[in-house]
Order: structure tokens, then C-alpha cells, then sequence
């Protein structure tokens, strides 16, 4: 996780300094009234606070409110610093990868600059110009305007690099100027303001009354397959006065017909400053129905609804945790038993108020047994990597590439599935390419535009620079502010995350697929021997490793973790570097490819059908044979938790 971060950095001109901060903070006080506040006695906890360090050219403004990263909070608190003294700007970094900047002067804002003004909707070119910056507006500020332009052409996307970089450039103090309110020390010689809302806001009502609960959260659904470990959550707000003793009834379909057991119930609380987490088992009542009784578990008063929508600028904070205090979180344990489809109902309920009673129903969906992998964790965490093995939603081919691997052959294979797959559909695609920090820059082609974004050839440079693109056919909308819908076909070509370790150096993964779910396993069965050929292919020009599968999992978010690694208790990280892939198979499928270092380490087996491909072999489920007995044959290649907890280890 990055920095988030905020600050009005104000030019103090030629008064004195502390007539110059004594200046600034009139105003702010001012200007503050304006807004709903007034200043708070000393006894009274403030709403916001401001802090104005004392030294510098440059007075420094840390605002709590603005920490909310609402940058027109900021640039409306930088244009009332300007109209006090000198230029004021509106410094904000979100997760380190987004610098905003407001100029204010004599009270107006002259520029704005945004190194990603696309990073949460793509804009219009126009929009995006206009937050571009213009460096002639900073020419009072900075002796070199050339200088702020290159610094900020240079940096597009590492904000603070482009705010280390600019700070001499104004003459802001770095240590002033790269941290916010809530990451700041108080220090001698601060000058704190301290405020409070005129009207008193809407999170503070509680309500009154007896108590009674509110269903919390979205519609639930939960998929499981037979014989795993259930942990079921949902929430209730609390909607009425307080109260003592509440319980949880379950009951419907789902347990009448067998489809799962239910044993524990546990409630979770966050309120008055406190954690609490009070678990006692199901009894069962004589109509069926499971009982949980927490009789001295204390019930908060309600908040409402719309606190944080109707939340004072800079208090949305403040908001969030009153109704999450109000908030009860419920698990329930048991086991899923039989496969089906079928509904459960989550009562929760207060003892001295039956009908204060909020109901989630919740569609329970349980798979046949799911097939374990020889390695598997055990943890009922990885069951869904379980139950994503066995659903054949989409065919995919992963491969390791050799970093020898011509970019001309990449080129070809990525090339000969798109030609394939375009036609399954009319829809538009996205084409994404992969910046240095792991940002997504992306825009949409036709279907036949594809092959000619830049060329083929000019888009696999990329990957020279530790860059990389993928490509997913979208439909629905595509307008500012709104994401298209993907369908799951598709094909990337990606360095992975370096993630530091010593000796670890990334591998480039390629990625093919297409969506199965909606279509017919015929059309998988089609394109196999495609994938096949391609793959070959690049097996013969030195990948480590390669698959073939049909599982409900795609490369198209990249590939730095498989369902099979989730299910063995693997987490990514070394197991997206180049050693990695010659030392442990990523995945068992009916097909795959070894590299020359994986083949040595396995011997000839009945299980497997092995055709030579380069120095490595391609090798095939045999008729007759199951996965698990290709796992046997395979074992000296497959990973355990225990081989990635040692290779992460420093």
C-alpha cells in the first residue's frame, strides 16, 4: 500500500514569519466559518483541526479534513490561503501513485496538475490537457519552467519521485511538503486551530426506542462443495435504541434437506471503543430450526443509514465508524454435507423484541466432492481454489517463457490466437498495457484493429523495459466514469511483480484463453489442438514450463497466482520468478510442457505420454489414467507451503 497524504503549501511573501502564520491562520479561522465550523473551547474535541509548523520561506497548512484526499476540499482551503498572503498549492498523493497540485493566486485557482488523470476513469484527451499542467503559470515560483515540465513529463505516475524532484525546484522543504496531518508528529513551536461543527452532525443521533436489527451488507451467496468446512458472514446494523441479549436462528431448506450442518454461531461487536467476540453452539429447536442465544451480549443504539452520505466535508471519517460501531458482524460454522441448490435463512434477532428480528437469505450451492491436490494445505481458506479446479469455465494456456524466447515467436503465437478467437464475438476489446509500477493504461480497438495496435512487434518491446500488455474482449459500456464488461477471452504477455527477493529475478508469462461458461465444451475441444501447436512452439524455443487446462480461472488478471497454487497454500511471490519455474510446476493439468530442468527431475511414466518438444517434452494425460495418479508420477516437481515459505525467506 502506498502514501496517502495532504498539504496547502503558502508563500509567505515579505511579512515576518509569525505575523505571516498568525495571518494565515485568521483567515483560515475565517474562511472556516463560512464552512459550519466555529473554534472549539479547550475542553471541547475538536471536528478538524489545522497545524501551521513555525520556520520556512514557506508556510506549511496540515488539515485533517483534507486527509480525506477531497481535492477540492484542498484547492478551496489553498485558494483562502492565497487571498492571505503569497501562492498557495494544493498538495495531494494518493497511494503514491497519483500527485495533484492547485496553484491558487489572490484567491483564484490558475492551474491544477494531475500525473494520472486517468487512474480511476479514462477522460477525454481534452480533460486530460487540462490537467496536464501549465508551467508558465509557475513562472513566479520557478526559475526554470523547462525544468518543471521535465520533471513532471519524467515522472508521470511515481508521485512522490516527481514531488522529491520539484521541491527544490519551489523551494518547499521536502520534509514539510512529503507528509500529511495524520502522519505528522506535533513539534514545539506549532500553531494548532482547532474546530468545531455549528451544527452538530448526523452521526451523532442515536436512536431511540426498543431495539431492533437491519439486514447490513449485500445479498449473500455461498458455494461449497461436500465435505468442506463452512464459515458463513453476514451482518446486522443495528436500527433501534439499545439494548442486552440478542440470538441467531437459522433455518429453510438448505438445513431441513440435508444440504449442510450448522454447529457454531459467533457475533463480533465494535462499539464504545471496545472489540468483542462472543462464539456458543447451535441448539436445535423441536420445529428444526438451529438457536444461538447470546443473552448478555450488549445491543448499541442505531445510527443512520445515511450518516456518511450527509457527513460534513472531512467528517466522513468519523461517520464511517459510528455506523460500523453500530454494526454487529455474524459467522456462522458448520460443514456441507450433500450437493444441491437451495436457500438458508440467518435470522438475527433481539431477545426482548421478536419482531426487531433482520432476516438474510442466503442461496447456498453445493458441488459434488472436490478433488484434492497431492500437495493440498488443508485450510478451509483454499477450499474455493478447490472448487475452481473442477468447474471447466474457461479453456487457458500459461507458459514461462525463456528469456531467450525470440519476441518475433511471441509475437506469432499471441497473433495466431486472436486470429482464432476474434470472430467468436462483435464486441469491442480492451488492450491494456502494464507500466513500470504496475499501472494498467488502456484503450479499446475493434476486434480486427487488434493486430494493428502500434504492430505487434513495436507493442512485445515493452517487454524490454520490465512492461507488458494483455487484451480482453469487453462489452457493454464504454463511457467515462463507467467500466466496461469483460468477457473471458483473451491473451497477455507480462514481466511479473519484482518482489525484491535476493536472487530472484522475474519470469515473463504468457497468457491465452477463452470463456467456456456461456459456450459449449465442444468449442474448447476445437481450439485445444491450437494451443497445442502454439505451445509447442514456444516449449521448442526454450520455456521453462507450460499448461493446458480448463478450469474457472484465466491469466487475464495476470499470472502471479493459480487456483492449484492456492489450493498447496502458495501465495505468489517467488513463484513468479524465473528459478521458480524450473524447479516447481505451477499447475497440473491433463497437459503440459517441462523445460529441460523440470524433465531431468521427473522418470517415465505409464501416467504420461511424452512427446519431445525442443530439449523438454510435451507431456499427455494417458487414457486410463487420473490426475491423481499424474500427480505420483509428477511429485518431485510439485511444490508445498513448506518449499515457498523457504524460498521467500530472506
Amino acid at each position: 500500500m502506498g502514501s496517502f497524504f495532504t498539504s496547502v503549501q503558502v508563500q509567505r511573501g515579505e511579512l515576518p514569519h509569525d505575523e505571516a502564520r498568525l495571518r494565515l491562520a485568521e483567515v483560515i479561522t475565517t474562511w472556516l466559518t463560512t464552512q459550519g465550523y466555529r473554534s472549539a473551547l479547550e475542553e471541547e474535541p475538536p471536528d478538524r483541526e489545522v497545524i501551521i509548523p513555525s520556520g520556512g520561506d514557506w508556510l506549511s497548512i496540515y488539515d485533517s479534513a483534507t486527509e480525506s484526499q477531497d481535492d477540492r476540499l484542498l484547492a478551496a482551503l489553498a485558494r483562502s490561503a492565497s487571498s492571505a498572503l503569497g501562492d498557495a498549492v494544493g498538495v495531494l498523493v494518493h497511494d503514491s501513485d497519483v500527485l495533484t497540485l492547485s496553484l491558487a493566486r489572490g484567491g483564484e485557482t490558475v492551474d491544477t496538475y494531475n500525473s494520472a488523470p486517468d487512474y480511476f476513469d479514462p477522460v477525454p484527451e481534452a480533460a486530460a490537457q487540462e490537467l496536464a499542467g501549465r508551467p508558465e503559470q509557475w513562472s513566479e515560483l520557478v526559475e526554470d519552467t523547462e525544468n518543471l515540465s521535465e520533471v513532471w513529463r519524467r515522472g508521470a505516475g511515481e508521485a512522490e519521485g516527481i514531488l522529491w524532484e520539484m521541491a527544490p525546484l519551489v523551494g518547499w522543504e521536502r520534509d514539510r511538503v512529503m507528509i500529511g496531518f495524520n502522519h505528522r508528529e506535533e513539534q514545539d513551536g506549532d500553531l494548532r486551530l482547532t474546530f468545531r461543527l455549528t451544527e452538530r452532525p448526523h452521526h451523532e443521533a442515536r436512536a431511540e426506542g426498543p431495539p431492533r436489527f437491519a439486514p447490513g451488507g449485500h445479498p449473500i451467496t455461498v458455494e461449497a462443495a461436500a465435505g468442506d468446512e463452512l464459515s458463513i458472514y453476514c451482518s446486522a446494523q443495528s436500527a433501534g435504541g439499545p439494548g442486552v441479549g440478542l440470538a441467531i436462528m437459522a433455518w429453510g431448506p438448505a438445513l431441513e434437506e440435508g444440504l449442510i450442518t450448522l454447529e457454531r454461531a459467533a457475533v463480533v461487536l465494535d462499539s464504545l471503543g471496545q472489540h468483542k467476540r462472543v462464539e456458543v453452539s447451535f441448539e436445535t429447536r423441536p420445529d428444526g430450526a438451529r438457536l444461538a442465544r447470546f443473552p448478555n451480549l450488549p445491543i448499541p443504539a442505531g445510527v443512520p443509514m445515511d450518516a456518511v452520505m450527509r457527513a460534513p466535508a472531512g467528517s466522513q471519517k468519523a461517520a464511517r465508524e459510528a455506523l460500523f460501531g453500530a454494526l454487529l458482524g455474524i459467522q456462522t460454522f458448520g460443514r456441507a454435507a450433500a450437493p444441491g441448490g437451495r436457500a438458508l435463512h440467518l435470522g438475527v434477532v433481539p431477545i426482548s423484541q421478536r419482531d426487531g428480528i433482520a432476516v438474510h437469505t442466503i442461496g447456498m450451492t453445493i458441488s459434488p466432492p472436490t478433488r484434492k491436490p497431492l500437495r493440498w494445505c488443508g485450510r478451509p481458506e483454499a477450499n474455493e481454489a478447490l472448487r475452481d479446479l473442477s468447474t471447466p469455465d474457461t479453456l487457458f494456456a500459461s507458459v514461462s517463457l525463456a528469456d531467450s524466447t525470440p519476441h518475433e515467436l511471441v509475437a506469432e503465437v499471441l497473433e495466431g490466437w486472436h486470429e482464432r478467437i476474434k470472430d467468436l464475438a462483435e464486441d469491442s476489446w480492451q488492450v491494456s498495457k502494464y507500466l513500470k509500477n504496475n499501472r494498467l493504461k488502456s484503450g479499446k480497438l475493434s476486434p480486427r484493429a487488434v493486430p494493428r495496435w502500434k504492430s505487434w512487434k513495436a507493442l512485445l518491446e515493452v517487454l524490454r523495459t520490465g512492461e507488458g500488455f494483455s487484451a480482453n474482449r469487453a462489452t457493454g459500456p464504454w463511457l467515462p466514469g463507467q467500466d466496461p464488461v469483460f468477457t473471458n477471452d483473451g491473451f497477455t504477455c507480462k514481466r511479473a511483480f519484482e518482489w525484491g527477493l535476493r536472487n530472484q529475478h522475474p519470469a515473463t508469462h504468457l497468457g491465452l484463453w477463452v470463456d467456456l461458461s456461456s459456450r459449449s465444451q465442444a468449442l474448447g475441444d476445437e481450439l485445444s489442438p491450437l494451443l497445442v501447436s502454439l505451445l509447442d512452439r514456444l516449449c521448442e524455443a526454450g520455456a521453462a514450463q507450460a499448461m493446458m487446462g480448463r478450469w474457472r480461472w484465466s491469466p487475464a488478471g495476470g499470472t502471479e497466482l493459480t487456483p492449484y497454487e492456492r489450493a498447496c497454500g502458495i501465495n505468489g511471490q517467488c513463484a513468479t520468478t524465473r528459478g521458480w519455474s524450473r524447479r516447481f510446476l505451477r499447475g497440473l493439468t491433463p497437459t503440459l510442457w517441462l523445460g529441460p530442468e523440470l524433465l531431468e527431475r521427473v522418470a517415465p511414466s505409464p501416467h504420461a505420454e511424452r512427446t519431445p518438444c525442443g530439449r523438454g517434452a510435451r507431456l499427455e494425460l494417458a487414457e486410463g489414467s487420473t490426475l491423481a495418479d499424474l500427480e505420483q508420477a509428477l511429485a518431485p516437481i510439485l511444490p508445498s507451503e513448506e518449499d515457498w515459505r523457504a524460498a521467500n525467506t530472506p
